[in-house]
């Protein structure tokens, strides 16, 4: 399911044979930028002039004119372009010019250059993707792009995206013609603008126009974009998808037309029920029925991407997920709800999006924004319960959602129509990560470590999506950079099986040198050999949005330092305690001499999700002060 947007941007390595034309007349030299628009931007729109013709709920036609001076590398996401291909939406021309910083045009690119790749895999009507990266000589460069793209069939309008991050705009403009009985809405955000506007008995016309907008930075890890940047978003009341006329006045609307596109496939074949049934027989609660049903999914379907035409809407037949044993996540969720259903337990499907959605979600202003779809089960286990399924996932726990949806708003499919409603959020309580380590320190410097780690929510789904089952090169991979192990001279990992519950992996390694260095008689080594708790983050008093985690968690570490005959402690670290509103951090550091045993126990909770930017001070303090803590080093003592 995918965002109908004016241009979709794909990172892709293309080589290309530069043709250099000759000399001409200048057009959109650097010279004419204002030096306003050139201040922290690393592109501006020179000109963005898109029409919008539509004709009918199924006809609509688009021309852009679309010209950006890239300043730098860091700008070079306007030097590609990209548009899809299928039965409805098609690439009808295309051209691509290249200007140097005085404006002198040095490549020229037809439809006929540009480069198209297919998908679909043969599931369902192939389309392709038509793309180009111009190769930029040198800096600045201006790249100019005109073409025209035909829709048969417009669910969700181009949005008027006034600029992106680090983009300043010299002119922009956007214009569309619409039936009037179509019932069109817009919604702004991040800016005050007005259409000029011509509303008639039969068409209506709206006309945005922006000029010398200067460029806006982003502050790192400041959540969705339509927080910050200006955009105004488009939608109509009535349209035709594949010839299935839908309204989207409310969501409750938009939900039946969803729910419609799936009513006469919706049900499995009277021995698929059977089978189901059988399979379920022995369990004695609604809830053991649908785990079992749920590891069946897991362990025997497929999960394929079918975002194509109607495709990217209407599910699969669950009778035929059923038999072939793929599906996306429509399909697999269609399937499981119908499974479930087989069995007596009611359950609706639920479209939303995976990860922070740059499109903001309100109840509103109904539009098609949603790429991605789930399962809510009400009332499984209680009266106030309700459980979730993440149907594409072979590797989620039954009723948890992974945290790139948890806390997104969805639209519950019901045989009443769609209903808004939010999806579970994920607390520190749920992503917790335990790790105990124990190291054998000998006098010669070398070191035996056993360490384990013990993920749930968030971390248990890193551990199974990054190290599970991953070739060992990508697991020690995992081990260095994410977690801050220490180089290891000889490692061996013990993975616990997949079950429920927390996910555990195991670790023996061997040291040669184990201290971070040697001085005399004093070994430095570092506290804890798994040192990534928290990144420490820059002072900022002009911070004006809210900090970002990907999601709350806690941390508890034990590392035990058991000393040869003959090492000793030189000093005993101060133990510490942090704590804020939005987290706390404690270390206890305690030494038995006559064991010649040193134990370091660090407990991080980070509370809440989003920091406040009034509070942003207070959290470069506390991140700084539990990294100092964290990498701080033990001193022991050959005798």
């Amino acid at each position: 399911m995918q965002f109908l947007s004016k241009r979709l941007y794909c990172v892709i390595g293309v080589c290309i044979t530069v043709q250099t034309l000759q000399a001409q007349a200048s057009k959109y030299p650097v010279a004419e930028i204002n030096a306003t628009l050139l201040e922290d931007a690393n592109s501006v729109v020179r000109l963005d002039a898109t029409e919008i013709t539509v004709k009918d709920a199924q006809n609509a036609t688009a021309h852009y004119h679309e010209v950006y001076t890239v300043l730098n590398t860091k700008g070079d996401r306007d030097l590609i372009f990209s548009a899809q291909n299928s039965k409805f939406m098609a690439l009808t021309d295309a051209a691509i010019h290249v200007y140097n910083k005085d404006g002198v045009q040095i490549q020229h690119y037809g439809k006929k250059d540009l480069m198209s790749s297919g998908f679909g895999e043969g599931l369902i009507d192939d389309g392709s993707t038509t793309y180009f990266k111009v190769s930029p000589p040198s800096y600045p460069l201006t790249v100019e792009y005109e073409y025209t793209v035909r829709y048969k069939g417009i669910l969700q309008y181009p949005s008027f995206v006034i600029q992106s991050a680090d983009q300043s705009v010299q002119k922009a403009s956007y214009q569309i013609t619409v039936p009037t009985s179509l019932g069109f809405r817009f919604k702004n955000y991040n800016t005050a603008i007005s259409p000029t506007k011509q509303v008639g008995p039969l068409i209506s016309s709206y006309l945005w126009e922006v000029t010398d907008q200067p460029a806006i930075s982003l502050e790192h890890a400041s959540g969705p974009k339509f927080d910050h940047l200006p955009v105004v978003f488009m939608a109509a009341d009535h349209f035709s998808m594949d010839d299935y006329p839908g309204t989207m006045d409310s969501w409750a609307h938009f939900g039946d037309w969803v729910m419609q596109l799936n009513k006469k496939d919706a049900a499995l074949k009277p021995e698929q029920v059977e089978f189901y049934r059988s399979m379920t027989a022995a369990a004695t609660t609604p809830e053991a029925k649908a785990r079992l049903l749920y590891e069946y999914l897991q362990h025997n379907m497929r999960y394929v991407s079918i975002q194509l035409g109607i495709g990217g809407w209407k599910p699969m037949p669950a009778s035929l997920v059923s038999a072939k044993k793929y599906g996306d996540c429509k399909a697999l969720s269609h399937f499981m709800q119908a499974a479930l259903a087989a069995v007596d337990i009611q359950s609706f499907p639920a479209l939303i999006n995976m990860g922070r959605p740059d499109v903001p979600i309100t109840g509103d202003f109904p539009m098609n924004v949603f790429n991605h779809e789930v399962l809510c089960i009400p009332h499984l286990k209680g009266a106030q319960d309700t459980t979730w399924l993440e149907c594409t996932s072979t590797l989620l726990d039954f009723g948890t959602l992974g945290y790139s949806t948890a806390g997104n708003y969805a639209l519950l499919l019901t045989p009443d129509g769609g209903k808004l409603i939010q999806a579970p959020v994920t607390t520190d309580q749920e992503n917790i990560l335990r790790t105990r380590q124990q190291i054998s320190l000998h006098t010669d410097g070398s070191a035996l470590q056993h360490t384990q780690f013990v993920g749930t929510g968030a971390y248990k789904d890193l551990f199974l999506y990054a190290f599970y089952q991953q070739q060992k090169r990508d697991k020690k991979d995992f081990l260095n950079q994410y977690l801050g192990l220490k180089q290891t001279d000889s490692l061996t990992i013990s993975e616990a099986p997949r079950t429920r519950g927390p996910y555990t992996i195991d670790l023996a390694l061997k040291y040669d040198q184990y201290p971070d260095f040697v001085s005399g008689n004093k070994l430095f080594v570092r506290s804890r050999p798994f040192d990534q708790f928290i990144n420490t983050l820059k002072q900022d008093s002009a911070r004006k949005a809210d900090y970002f985690f990907a999601f709350p968690y806690q941390i508890e570490d034990t590392t035990v330092f058991l000393l040869d005959e003959g090492l000793s402690l030189e000093s005993l670290p101060e133990s510490k305690a942090e704590h804020y509103g939005f987290g706390n951090y404690t270390s206890q550091y305690s030494y038995d001499a006559a064991a010649r045993k040193l134990t370091i126990i660090s407990q991080l909770d980070l509370k809440q999700q989003t920091v406040k930017a009034a509070d942003f001070s207070d959290l470069t303090t506390f991140t700084e002060k539990v990294d100092s803590d964290i990498q701080e080093k033990v001193i022991f003592i050959k005798q």
